[in-house]
């Protein structure tokens, strides 16, 4: 919203969460969603039964794995925190950001799974040039590339972050 996209002040980013089988690991269904000021995502997988792993891709952060599968039963609500603890994330994957609040480590520009040079490459660029808006070298989300990104970036690099997938 403070970038200028939509109005509804609880609206602070969108995500894309994938189910996938289990064993295979392969992808069985993807759906795009918004993720609220107050962490949650709701979102619907029509006739969707059985248990399946959990990956949260988000623009500019590691893909994150729950850390096992969740049952789905067709019709009903299905819920998964991954907030309220690290193990709740495949391999421990995340931060803590508050005393018992976890969350999915920033950085990854790129995408590609690391928190590395080639994402300071990509927030350099758009540091030089002023970069504003709804941008993936916006660590912070508050709608500029600057100082306050970097060192998000820097912290991360120097503790080797990179994603942790179940296969």
């Amino acid at each position: 919203m403070n970038q200028g996209i939509g109005n509804n002040s609880n609206f602070t980013d969108s995500v894309t969460i994938e189910l996938h089988h289990p064993v295979t690991f392969s992808l069985i269904q993807s759906e795009k969603a918004v993720l609220l000021k107050n962490g949650l995502v709701q979102l619907s997988y029509p006739a969707v039964s059985g248990n399946y792993n959990l990956a949260v891709k988000h623009r500019n952060s590691l893909q994150t794995w729950s850390s096992a599968a969740v049952s789905f039963t067709a019709g009903l609500i299905t819920a998964y925190n991954f907030t309220t603890a690290s193990n709740k994330a495949y391999g421990d994957n995340m931060i803590e950001t508050a005393p018992g609040i976890w969350a999915i480590y920033t950085g990854d520009i790129n995408n590609d799974g690391n928190i590395d040079i080639g994402d300071f490459a990509i927030w350099e660029t758009a540091y030089d040039q002023l970069a504003s808006g709804y941008i993936s070298s916006d660590l912070n989300g508050d709608g500029n590339t600057d100082i306050s990104d970097y060192i998000i970036w820097e912290t991360n690099y120097y503790e080797l972050i990179a994603a942790d997938y179940p296969f």
